[in-house]
């Protein structure tokens, strides 16, 4: 509350009938330097002046707030650009002047012909709302809170009273890394952990405000409001503080009741240790501990001299807090105050959710009746550099090599316990390691993931099955294993040492392969022989002798398809997959065989063999081509193709193989995601993203699957294209020749 007389106290009390015929008079005063202007009642538009201060506008009350108060007022006849100007509010009033506060124009916009200048000003709260990130890097830490916020409003260019808190001895260290800081962020957490307020002073100056437990700053006769509403219970004493880091950690906290009041998420604590934490606790506790007030709302006549953050008792009514007012009028002045508030805290408190934490240790305990959870977690950035040593005598320096280190690391472990459950987890998010143990009665799993890599290994055991996977960039392999059998999927299988199966097979560790019987009778595979063509690996058989050859799914790119390259042999009953695709005897030095089965992707393959004409080890290449069915008879939905707009869109390219043993040669063409952009791929077949097949020269490439053209469809729009070109220059011609 201001320091006036009580002789003005009353004068402001009894402004009104039967005391006073007329207010008293009342005189503002807008005090410009620069420039160099004052406007005083003459200028302000009646009814336009409305000054809005707050406390704490939230429902519930939120220690550390720090809101700007706004006065919104029109002016007339004003020539001069006050836009962001600074100026002192002032009013007289039976000869005493009564600071209102000092303001800077944030808006002034011209109304009416421009005789009128509507103007809205913040005080100097607004100043610290903006990026101080800069500032906050060139702290030299550690430093005390209390120089902590004095070198914000420095930085800020905000005055302020030097007043004691209870917090302001503590060390601050850095605790966040942060793109952009917000200077009002900042604020907020200084006053919090202090149990305050931010508030600016009538003199423009930064102000702590706490509210008094015990004194009352003034009296409202009952005659001085007009309409008073409270609710019918009083806010319950805050019996408890709890800070912690965030949602869930053990903290500090000081008190036993049940009405607590939480300080989360405040960067200046992170990376305090317990005691450290609960010597903080116990002194925020000071002004938090013992809070208790009526919610309200009271329509009275205007006491500028009252203050938000006074506490005021109602005639015989209620005592309560002036959390919000807005004051309003020059000559009749009326206060609306309104103070919020429920019965019991209801809140959670993370003033700085945007900032990283730099350095911290949690150690967090969750419980209730059906689970509990433990966590422990650290976390830590250090920057350390090794400058050039001290000089020699002669002025040179030693020798001394220059050398920055950013280490920055966090890791965490988790203990989760239900009455089905109990999993334990630790991650290491810095270098994306985790892993993870889950139990219950009928199962316990196990995995571990290395994110930066791509990799995980999981292992599972049930009372029926033990199963185990790796996992690498999408590359898996398996072992499953139940009573009556065991499963193993890879794409490589090694085993070392002599292998056997039931008696009837085996395999030498040199090699030789020993069986029974064999589908492939007098057949064998060339150890390592391949032909490659266009990234593909198409296997070698040899058959020596007059036989039958069996070739199941051979190739990757079709049902049937692979490379068969045959040295002076007959064959007979060729079949593939069952089917025959050969049945009477052919030689080697000129097959064909056309398949029985339309293979997956229509087009000309190649297949390769030896012409024994000439030398043997000289391929020769031969192909099959692969028709679609086009029957009418197969087809529904048949339409005139329109795809103009979409065709007009495609885009011919020229381009280069990044893996091709054949040749190095420009291809022409189409590129398939491109094309995609324009064709729905689940509307038509033109492009498809192909998971199954994929070649393992594809796959240094690629990682899941390879967009691929059907250009045999696209014929049909090069078909379309040049009919309507046809018909365009039929067209055309026809009025050429009406013109000659």
């Amino acid at each position: 509350m201001l320091d006036i007389s009580t002789e003005l106290k009353d004068l402001y009390k009894t402004d009104y009938l039967p005391y006073r015929s007329e207010p008293v008079q009342k005189d503002l005063k807008f005090t410009f330097m620069d420039p160099e202007l004052i406007i005083e009642n003459e200028q302000v538009v009646a009814g336009s002046f409305d000054l809005q201060e707050s406390l704490n506008s939230s429902e519930n009350l939120v220690f550390g707030s720090c809101e700007a108060a706004c006065l919104k007022v029109k002016f007339a006849d004003i020539t001069e650009d006050i836009n962001g100007k600074t100026f002192a509010l002032t009013q007289t009033v039976n000869g005493t002047e009564i600071k209102l506060g000092t303001f800077t124009v944030d808006s002034a916009i011209e109304q009416d012909s421009r005789r009128f200048l509507e103007v809205t000003a913040y005080d100097n709260m607004r100043k610290f709302d903006k990026d101080v990130v800069e500032w906050y890097e060139s702290l030299t830490f550690p430093l005390t809170l209390k120089a902590m916020r004095e070198s914000l409003c420095t930085h800020c260019g905000v005055e302020y009273v030097d007043s004691g808190l209870p917090n302001d001895g503590m060390t601050v260290t850095k605790t966040i890394s942060s793109n952009t800081l917000n200077g009002l962020e900042v604020l907020r957490s200084l006053e919090q952990i202090n149990g305050a307020f931010g508030h600016i002073g009538r003199d423009g100056k930064l102000q702590h405000k706490v509210l008094s437990k015990t004194v009352v700053d003034d009296t409202i006769p009952s005659g001085s409001y007009k309409k008073l509403k409270y609710e019918k219970y009083s806010t319950k004493p805050i019996d408890k503080l709890q800070i912690n880091q965030e949602d869930g950690d053990v903290g500090a906290i000081v008190g036993t009741g049940s009405n607590c009041y939480k300080i989360q998420d405040n960067f200046l604590v992170y990376g305090k240790s317990a005691s450290a934490l609960q010597t903080i606790a116990d002194n925020a506790a000071i002004n938090i501990l013992g809070i208790t007030y009526v919610p309200y709302t009271c329509e009275m006549l205007g006491l500028p001299y009252l203050e938000v953050g006074d506490g005021v008792t109602y005639g015989t009514a209620i005592t309560s807090y002036i959390l919000s007012r807005n004051l309003k009028g020059i000559q009749s002045i009326s206060d609306a105050i309104e103070t919020k508030g429920n019965e019991e805290i209801v809140q959670v408190i993370s003033l700085n959710a945007e900032v990283k934490q730099l350095r911290g240790k949690t150690n967090k305990l969750t419980r209730d009746v059906e689970s509990m959870e433990s966590e422990i977690s650290e976390f830590d950035r250090q920057i350390n550099v090794l400058l050039p040593g001290p000089w020699y005598p002669d002025g040179s320096l030693l020798p001394c090599k220059n050398n920055m280190t950013n280490l920055e690391y966090e890791i965490n472990s988790k203990i989760t316990q239900t009455a089905k459950e109990i999993t334990t987890e630790v991650n290491n998010v810095s270098e994306q390691l985790n892993t993870k143990i889950a139990q219950t009665d009928t199962s316990i799993t196990a995995q571990v993931n290395n994110l930066s890599a791509n990799m995980s290994a999981q292992f599972a055991i049930t009372d029926s099955e033990i199963s185990t996977k790796v996992d690498k960039n999408g590359v898996i392999s398996s072992i499953n294993q139940t009573a009556e059998s065991i499963t193993i999927s890879a794409n490589k299988i090694n085993f070392n040492g002599v292998i056997s199966a039931n008696g009837n097979f085996k395999v030498t560790t040199n090699g030789d392969l020993e069986a029974t019987s064999a589908k492939l009778n007098n057949a064998y595979f060339t150890n390592g022989v391949y032909y490659e063509y266009s990234g593909l690996r198409f296997p070698i058989f040899e058959v020596p002798s007059q036989g039958t050859l069996q070739i199941a799914n051979s190739s990757t790119h079709c049902k049937f398809m692979g490379s068969i390259e045959a040295r002076n042999a007959v064959f007979t009953n060729l079949s593939v997959n069952g089917s025959s695709v050969l049945t009477s005897s052919a030689y080697a030095t000129d097959l064909r065989v056309s398949l029985s089965t339309s293979p997956t992707y229509p087009g000309t393959y190649y297949l390769s063999f030896y012409n024994t004409s000439g030398d043997e080890n000289v391929p020769t290449m031969g192909w099959v081509k692969a028709r679609q069915a086009s029957d009418k008879r197969l087809k529904k939905n048949i339409k005139p193709l329109d795809v103009e707009k979409e065709y007009m869109n495609l885009n011919p390219v020229q381009y280069k193989f990044k893996k091709n043993t054949n040749n190095n040669k420009v291809h022409f063409g189409f590129v398939a995601q491109e094309i995609a952009e324009s064709y729905d791929e689940d509307k038509y077949n033109i492009v498809e993203y192909d998971t199954e097949i994929v070649t393992e020269g594809e796959r240094k490439y690629v990682k899941d699957g390879v967009y691929r053209i059907n250009y045999e469809d696209m014929h049909a729009m090069h078909v379309m294209m040049i009919k309507k070109l046809y018909k365009k220059i039929s067209d055309l011609e026809e009025i050429i020749c009406t013109l000659v």
